[in-house]
């Protein structure tokens, strides 16, 4: 990485090509106010955004800073107030965005990243129905998955109209505000708010974030192996999976012990190696205005699992593991609700009370 500046300009550059750069010609960071609208329904959300100012910060002052940092303040308007401060780092094949003021009110900000037409990207967590995310944004936030993932089919527009319940492409439990590029760079933001990283543009990726992100992170590497090792140490490393995952199938189940056991038997008896049984349904099922959900009150139910102990004993013994499920909800009407709520564990509302979700 390199910078590249004089008191007015700015630029980070990766093999030549200017990732981040600002002219008066050629803004890189615009800031504004939004008004958001999100109504959540049985874990779907509808989001919507009115723009109220966008405001593209042509101006700039660079100065060095302590630290080797250089020092940008960002303005609307020549000779003005700063809108932005920034801390600027660049270090061999990492370089770093640091915000260090923000002008109060700004609640939108849209950094701007060079692309070339036939660039391809990859990242924002978990995405599901595109690995190369060029020619397409990405909103990002954690939301059921819904019916679908193509609001043009019948059967997604249907649930939509029934229940609001339709998926879209980019639905995720797991996204993550970072990004690879096939000029062999990453770049992540370091924020918790909501983001949508459009990479539809042919000579640049547009970052929108319902914040200032607290810094943005871009490292190079010269091939994709070494880009994601240090993706790797950056974000951590994954585990090597346990041995016996490769010992035969997982089966996913719910239905029942009996019925666990029977699909078992069946598999077993026609040659088919099984290395786990993965039964989400350990802690019961309820009937539920759309269907059938788990208790989710995280324990041994003995009507659908009777003898569970001993039964998983018994797999173990022959070799299979026995998996379950948790996620972070809590049944109202269970003990374990009313265990977190003495303890402060709930999330609230903004009037402190806890935060209940309505999931049929």
């Amino acid at each position: 990485m390199e910078l590249i500046f004089d008191p007015s300009s700015w630029s980070i550059c990766h093999q030549g090509r200017a990732l981040i750069k600002h002219t008066p010609d050629r803004v890189c960071c615009f800031a504004g106010t939004g008004n958001a609208s999100v109504v959540m329904h049985h874990g779907n959300f509808d989001i919507r955004d009115t723009v109220e100012s966008r405001i593209p910060l042509r101006h700039a002052h660079c100065a060095p800073a302590a630290g080797g940092a250089l020092r940008v303040s960002l303005m609307a308007f020549p000779g003005g107030e700063p809108e932005l401060v920034l801390d600027v780092r660049v270090d061999g094949p990492f370089a770093s965005i640091e915000a260090i003021f923000a002008a109060p009110g700004i609640n939108r900000l849209w950094w701007r990243v060079g692309a070339e037409p036939a660039e391809h990207v990859w990242g924002c967590g978990e995405q599901m129905s595109y690995f190369d995310l060029r020619g397409r944004n990405f909103p990002l936030w954690t939301s059921e998955p819904g019916v679908g993932r193509d609001k043009t089919t019948h059967l997604t527009w249907q649930a939509d109209v029934a229940g609001r319940a339709g998926g879209d492409y980019y639905t995720t439990n797991y996204p993550q505000p970072t990004f690879l590029s096939s000029a062999r760079y990453c770049l992540h933001a370091d924020t918790t708010a909501y983001a949508d990283f459009d990479f539809r543009a042919p000579g640049f990726h547009e970052l929108q974030f319902w914040a200032v992100p607290r810094r943005i992170e871009l490292f190079a590497a010269p091939t994709f192996l070494e880009l994601v090792e240090r993706v790797s140490l950056r974000f951590g490393r994954q585990p090597e999976l346990p041995d016996w995952v490769q010992r035969g199938a997982i089966l996913g189940l719910k239905n029942g012990q009996e019925h666990a056991e029977r699909v078992l038997q069946q598999s077993l008896n026609h040659g088919l190696q099984v290395a786990a049984l993965w039964c989400e349904d350990w802690v019961g099922l309820r009937q539920t205005s759309f269907g059938k959900r788990l208790f989710w009150d995280w324990k041994w139910n003995a009507k659908q699992y009777p003898q569970t102990r001993a039964w998983a004993a018994s797999l173990n013994a022959r070799g299979i593991r026995f998996m379950g499920y948790v996620n972070p909800y809590l049944c109202s009407d269970g003990t374990l609700y009313q265990e977190a709520r003495q303890a402060g564990y709930l999330a609230t509302t903004k009037g402190g009370g806890d935060y209940l979700v309505d999931f049929g």
